[in-house]
C-alpha cells in the first residue's frame, strides 16, 4: 500500500511538474510571438533602434538568429539599401530552415528592389511550391508574389487576414496589392476594396509610414483614373488630397518606396524644386536606381539631360540596372557620348539580360540587330517563372519571334502589359525610322497612366520630345548630328 501510495504521489508530482512546464513553455512561446510581432512591425517601418530592442526581447524567449537577421534585412529594405538587404536575407535563408516561407518572401522582395529579376523569379518559383505554416507566413508569401501573380498573391493575403484580422499592417500590404490590381485592370471600382482596408488600418496605425505610402498610392491611382477620364478638376482634387500623406512621408527621407511615390506626385505637378529635393534624399540615403525613374524621365522630356546625368553620377550604386539603363538613354542623343552609351549597353545586356530597359539604348543607337540577337540568346536561359509570364512575350517580341500585333494580343487587357508593349513597339519603330508610327505607340503607352511602370514614364518623356521637336530624334532619322539634350 505504501509502495502504491508512493508511486501515486510520484505520478501526481510528475504530472504537476509537466503541467507547470507546459504552462511555462506556452507562456514563453506567447511572449516570443508577441515580441516577434512587435519587432516585425518596427522593422517594416524602418525603426532600427526599436526593432533591435524588440529582437533582443524575442531572442530572450527563444527567437532564432536567422529570424533576427531577416528583420534587419527588412529594415535595410525599408531604407532602400537593397544590396545590404539581399546579403542579410541570403544569410538568414542559409542559416535557417530551408522551408522558411517568410524569409524567402522578404528575400524575393529584396531581389525585386535590387533589380535582380532572375533571382526574384527563382524565388517566386520556390514560393509557389511552398506551404505557409502560419497566417503571417501566408501574408508575406502573397505580398512577395503579387507583382508576378496578382490573383494568387491576393488570394494568399486574404486567406491570412481571415485568420489574423487583427494584423493591421497586413491590411496595408493587401491594400497595395489591390491598388496594383485596380491600375492593371483599368478598373477604378477596384480601388474601393483597397480604401476599405486602409480605413480599417487607419484606426490603429495612424502615422505609420507604410499606411501613408499606401494612402498616397491610392490617391495617385485615383488621379490617374480621373485624368484618363478627362476630368481634370477631379484629378487636381485627387492630388490635393494626396498632399497630406506626401508631407507625412517627408518625415521618413530614407523610405525607398515613399521616395518613389513622392517623386511621382511632384512630377505630376511639374514641381522641379521639390523633385530635386527628393532626388537629393534618394542620393543621400543610397536608394535604388528605380526610384529615380520619375525624375530622370521627366528631365529627359524637358531636355534637362545634364541635370539628370549629374545626379546619376552621384548615386551610390553605379552598377544598378536602372542607373545604367537610364544613363544609356540620356547619353544616346549626344554624338560624343554614343560610344560610351554603346559600351554601357553591352554591359547591361551581359549582366542584366532580363531587364526590359537594358535593350532600349541599343535601339536608340540604331543597333537593333545587336539587341535582337542578344534577346534571342537570353531566351535560351529563361527561368520557369519567366516561361509562364508576360516577360517571355516581351523577350519573344524583342528577339523577333513574334510581331507587334501578336505582342499586343498577348498583353491582353492588362493596362500594365499594354503600357510596356506599346513602349517597346515604339522604340523598335523609332530605330526603323518609322517616326509617326513610333509616336502613336508612345502615346498609347503614356495614355495607360500606369505611373509606376518604367516604360510608361519614359513613353511620356518620348512623346513630349517628339511633339516639341518634329525632327527629334534626328540622329536616328538623318545623318548623326550633335544633340546635347539641353
Amino acid at each position: 500500500a505504501l509502495a502504491t501510495m508512493a508511486c501515486l504521489t510520484l505520478v501526481v508530482g510528475l504530472s504537476a511538474s509537466l503541467f507547470v512546464y507546459r504552462a511555462w513553455n506556452e507562456n514563453r512561446t506567447m511572449r516570443r510571438e508577441k515580441a516577434e510581432e512587435k519587432a516585425l512591425g518596427l522593422a517594416m517601418t524602418g525603426d532600427l533602434k526599436g526593432a533591435i530592442e524588440a529582437i533582443d526581447s524575442a531572442k530572450s524567449y527563444g527567437a532564432r538568429e536567422d529570424w533576427a537577421l531577416m528583420l534587419l534585412g527588412q529594415v535595410d529594405l525599408f531604407e532602400g539599401k537593397s544590396a545590404d538587404a539581399v546579403r542579410r536575407l541570403e544569410d538568414a535563408v542559409s542559416q535557417g530552415s530551408k522551408e522558411s516561407v517568410m524569409e524567402h518572401s522578404i528575400l524575393a522582395q529584396a531581389y525585386l528592389a535590387d533589380g535582380q529579376w532572375k533571382n526574384y523569379e527563382q524565388q517566386v518559383d520556390k514560393l509557389l511550391s511552398m506551404s505557409a505554416v502560419t497566417p503571417r507566413d501566408q501574408l508575406f508569401q502573397g505580398h512577395a508574389i503579387y507583382v508576378h501573380s496578382t490573383e494568387k498573391g491576393l488570394e494568399l493575403m486574404s486567406s491570412a487576414l481571415k485568420e489574423r484580422s487583427d494584423f493591421q499592417l497586413g491590411r496595408v500590404l493587401r491594400a497595395r496589392a489591390r491598388i496594383y490590381k485596380a491600375l492593371d485592370r483599368g478598373d477604378k471600382n477596384l480601388l474601393g476594396d483597397a480604401e476599405l482596408d486602409l480605413a480599417v488600418a487607419s484606426e490603429s496605425l495612424k502615422d505609420n509610414p507604410l499606411l501613408s505610402h499606401a494612402r498616397l498610392y491610392a490617391r495617385l491611382a485615383a488621379y490617374s483614373f480621373s485624368k484618363r477620364a478627362g476630368d481634370m478638376e477631379k484629378a487636381k482634387s485627387d492630388l490635393d488630397e494626396a498632399a497630406a500623406d506626401v508631407r507625412k512621408l517627408e518625415e521618413h527621407p530614407s523610405f525607398l518606396f515613399g521616395n518613389a511615390l513622392r517623386l511621382y506626385f511632384h512630377s505630376f505637378r511639374s514641381e522641379w524644386p521639390e523633385m530635386e529635393r527628393v532626388m537629393e534624399e534618394v542620393i543621400e540615403h543610397g536608394n535604388g536606381g528605380f526610384v529615380a525613374d520619375a525624375y530622370l524621365s521627366h528631365c529627359f522630356g524637358a531636355r534637362r539631360n545634364r541635370d539628370a546625368l549629374k545626379r546619376l553620377d552621384r548615386m551610390s550604386n553605379q552598377e544598378d540596372m536602372y542607373v545604367l539603363s537610364s544613363r544609356t538613354i540620356l547619353l544616346s542623343e549626344t554624338q560624343a557620348e554614343r560610344e560610351r552609351a554603346d559600351a554601357i549597353c553591352s554591359k547591361l545586356i551581359q549582366e542584366y539580360p532580363q531587364g526590359d530597359m537594358s535593350y532600349v539604348g541599343w535601339f536608340l543607337l540604331g543597333k537593333q540587330d545587336d539587341a535582337i540577337q542578344a534577346a534571342k540568346t537570353y531566351a535560351k536561359s529563361m527561368t520557369v517563372a519567366t516561361e509562364r509570364s508576360f516577360d517571355k512575350d516581351k523577350i519573344s517580341y524583342r528577339g523577333g519571334e513574334i510581331d507587334a500585333k501578336q505582342f499586343l494580343e498577348l498583353a491582353g487587357k492588362s493596362e500594365q502589359r499594354l503600357g510596356q508593349a506599346y513602349f517597346h513597339i515604339g522604340v523598335r519603330l523609332l530605330a526603323e525610322q518609322e517616326r509617326e508610327r513610333a509616336l502613336d505607340n508612345f502615346e498609347r503607352s503614356a495614355a495607360t497612366l500606369i505611373f509606376h511602370v518604367t516604360e510608361v514614364a519614359w513613353a511620356q518623356a518620348f512623346v513630349k520630345r517628339m511633339k516639341d521637336d518634329p525632327k527629334w530624334p534626328e540622329w536616328l532619322l538623318v545623318e548623326p548630328v550633335d544633340v546635347d539634350g539641353e
